[in-house]
């Protein structure tokens, strides 16, 4: 098997059916959104270590982790967006390309 370390427990299909120009949008909106979380993270981290209250303090805290694993998982996101962008976006002196489909295995049959 060929396996990138990147594409481990990911089961979306290799073809990108996206404009260069929608990937982008949504590039630039995931970011807006991983940055909005990352705030919320400290805001909530802030809370979680100055509130007088046990329940404010753990509620605080749980969702600075909460905010903390969504933004992680947005910026992988948006790393992976940023790959597809990189490989359509066309080199000085070239067409716009498709990402490549890589070839599907065939299993093999014992003789």
């Amino acid at each position: 098997m060929n396996h990138r370390m990147d594409t481990v427990g990911r089961a979306r299909p290799q073809t990108c059916t996206r404009s260069l120009d929608e990937l982008i949008a949504r590039r630039t909106k995931i970011d807006k959104y991983a940055f909005a979380l990352a705030a919320t993270a400290i805001a909530l981290g802030f809370i979680g270590y100055q509130a007088p209250s046990a329940v404010a303090r753990h509620l605080g805290l749980v969702g600075m982790i909460v905010s903390v694993f969504s933004t992680t998982y947005l910026i992988d996101m948006a790393d992976g967006m940023t790959n597809t962008i990189r490989a359509l976006t066309p080199k000085k002196g070239q067409n716009l390309k498709t990402v490549p489909t890589p070839p599907k295995h065939q299993p093999t049959q014992a003789a």
